[in-house]
């Protein structure tokens, strides 16, 4: 299944440092975490040194024991990481209800603001097709063109 981008522009219109960070570059996954977990619209900078590692972290989490898999030998289902594959108000839910949340290194970080920070700009994200159905639905056939493509 194709990865989904979170942010609205390419990773390269945010400037530095995610344009020369090769692994958020190259990772759509990591790309759709770090901007969840960050405003890269109003702080070009990260929050801290560390964050980029913590990223990687919490995507090698994996769920059912809350270790992490640096030698990428355990499935993407099976870790954080297969999270960031649905659209962003999915992926949040699922980070949040984690019974282990607590345990991931983006949480050990920054806590609850960096929780409710995904969350926000988690429901901020819009599908790119959206835009289609920002009117007010008054006959029936437009309705019934909205359900057909949201099945």
């Amino acid at each position: 299944m194709p990865c989904i981008r979170y942010s609205p522009n390419p990773i390269e219109n945010y400037g530095s440092p995610t344009s020369s960070s090769g692994f958020l570059k190259d990772d759509q996954e990591a790309w759709n975490l770090a901007y969840l977990s960050w405003d890269f619209d109003k702080r070009k900078t990260w929050p801290d040194p560390q964050f980029s590692t913590h990223v990687r972290r919490t995507l090698q989490f994996v769920i059912a024991t809350g270790a992490l898999d640096l030698t990428d030998e355990i499935s993407s289902g099976k870790k954080v990481r297969g999270f960031l594959r649905a659209p962003a108000p999915a992926a949040a839910y699922k980070l949040t209800h984690l019974p282990r949340v607590k345990e991931l290194p983006l949480y050990l970080a920054y806590g609850e603001k960096w929780l409710n920070r995904l969350n926000d700009r988690a429901h901020q994200y819009r599908e790119p097709h959206d835009e289609r159905f920002d009117f007010a639905i008054e006959d029936v056939s437009i309705g019934l063109e909205v359900i057909r493509i949201y099945q």
